[in-house]
C-alpha cells in the first residue's frame, strides 16, 4: 500500500511490488520534495529502495492541492477535433477540443490582436519583415499575416527573409520557404548559408560553421546556435532594408521558456508580444499559441521535422521546455499570466509622493 496524506484527502496510489517510491512519484507526476516518506513504523524509507510488500505513507509537507494526480476535467468535445487545449472555464479545469477551423481562428485572433496592437503604437513602422521558415509555425503564421493584409489593406508592407543556416537540407529549405512566400504573395529576400555568413561578418559560410560547431561543441545544443543565427541574419537584414520591425514565429513555450531562463540568470528582458531590443521591434504574434496547436494543423510537415531532429544535449534548455509544458497543461492560468506580463512601470520619487498625497 502506498498512501498520500494531503489536507484535501488521503489518496491510495497503485504500484508494483518491484517499483521504488521514486518511480511511483514520477509516474504520478509528483515532486518527492513535497512529501516526507515513512514506512509503517514512521521511520525513513529510501526513495530508491524497492517497495515490495511495505506499507508506505507519504505526508504532504504543506497544504498544497495535489489533485493534479487525479485530475477532474470538464471536457468540451468536438466531432471533428484535431487538437486539445487546457483552459479554465467557469473556474473548472477544462479540456477544450478544437476543430481545424477553430484552431486557425484561435491563431488568427492572436495574430490580428498583436498586429493591431503594433499598428496603434505611435512609432509603428509600416514596413515589416517576416522571419519566414517552411516549418509548421511559419506556414500558419504566413497564412494569418496574409489574411491580415487582405482584411487591412495598405496598413503594412510585409516582406519575408528566408535564410539557411546549415543545419538542414539547404536547397529543400529555401525551395519550400520560397514556395510559401509566393503562395501568399509576399516579396522575399533569400540568404543561403554562404550569404548569411557574409552578412554576419564571418569568413566562412554558416553551413561550414554549423558542422564545426557540431564537432567542437558536442555537449551544446545546435538548435540554440541555429536560432541565434536566424535571429542575427534577420536583425542585419532589417537594418539593411530600412525597417526596425521583425515578425518572429515564437510560440507560447518559446516565450515561457525564455522567461523561466531569464529568471534563473537574473536577466530582465522586455515582454512579448512586442519587444524593443537594440532599436528593433520584435513582434511575436504566436506568443500565446501553444506549439501543439501549430503542429497539429500540419501533421505531415510536423512528422518530417521530428524525423530531422538531433538528440538533446542541453539539459537546461530541455528543463525549461518541460516546465513550460507542465505549466501550460496543469496550470494554464499561471502560464497565461506569465506570458502576458506587462512591462514594469518605473515611477519617479515625485510621482510616488504625488500618488501618496492623493490617498
Amino acid at each position: 500500500m502506498f498512501t498520500l496524506y494531503t489536507t484535501l484527502e488521503n489518496i491510495s496510489i497503485e504500484h508494483n511490488a518491484n517499483e521504488t517510491p521514486l518511480e511511483v512519484f514520477y509516474r504520478a507526476g509528483l515532486p518527492t520534495q513535497g512529501f516526507v516518506l515513512l514506512d509503517k513504523n514512521n521511520t525513513y524509507f529510501p526513495l530508491t529502495k524497492v517497495i515490495g510488500d511495505e506499507d508506505l505513507h507519504a505526508f504532504s509537507i504543506r497544504n498544497i492541492d495535489f489533485s493534479v494526480i487525479r485530475p477532474n476535467f470538464k471536457v468540451i468535445e468536438q466531432n471533428d477535433a484535431v487538437v486539445e487545449l487546457f483552459d479554465i472555464r467557469d473556474n473548472e479545469r477544462t479540456i477544450l477540443q478544437m476543430t481545424r477551423l477553430e484552431s486557425i481562428e484561435f491563431i488568427k485572433t492572436s495574430v490580428y490582436s498583436v498586429l493591431n496592437n503594433y499598428k496603434d503604437q505611435p512609432d509603428a513602422n509600416q514596413k515589416i519583415q517576416i522571419a519566414l521558415s517552411p516549418g509548421g509555425d511559419g506556414r500558419i503564421l504566413a497564412e494569418c499575416v496574409s489574411n491580415y493584409n487582405r482584411d487591412y489593406p495598405g496598413v503594412f508592407d510585409f516582406y519575408c527573409v528566408i535564410c539557411a543556416v546549415g543545419f538542414e537540407n539547404e536547397a529543400e529549405h529555401i525551395e519550400n520557404a520560397v514556395e510559401l512566400a509566393q503562395r501568399f504573395s509576399f516579396k522575399y529576400i533569400v540568404y543561403d548559408s554562404e550569404e548569411g555568413g557574409k552578412l554576419l561578418g564571418y569568413k566562412k559560410g554558416l553551413d561550414i560553421l554549423s558542422q564545426e560547431f557540431l564537432e567542437k561543441f558536442p555537449n551544446d545544443e545546435p538548435e540554440i546556435m541555429l536560432t541565434y543565427w536566424v535571429q542575427e541574419v534577420n536583425f542585419k537584414s532589417a537594418i539593411v532594408n530600412g525597417t526596425n520591425a521583425i515578425i518572429f514565429g515564437y510560440n507560447m513555450e518559446d516565450v515561457l521558456g525564455e522567461i523561466l531562463y531569464d529568471m534563473m540568470t537574473g536577466v530582465v528582458n522586455k515582454p512579448y508580444p512586442i519587444r524593443l531590443d537594440k532599436g528593433l521591434k520584435l513582434i511575436a504574434p504566436l506568443y500565446n499559441v501553444p506549439k501543439k496547436v501549430l503542429d497539429s494543423l500540419d501533421i505531415s510537415n510536423s512528422l518530417r521535422n521530428y524525423a530531422q531532429r538531433i538528440k538533446p544535449v542541453a539539459t537546461t534548455r530541455s528543463i525549461f521546455y518541460l516546465l513550460s509544458y507542465f505549466m501550460i497543461e496543469q496550470y494554464p492560468q499561471l502560464a497565461n499570466s506569465i506570458v502576458n506580463r506587462k512591462e514594469e512601470v518605473q515611477l519617479s520619487k515625485n510621482e510616488i509622493v504625488k500618488w501618496l498625497n492623493k490617498l
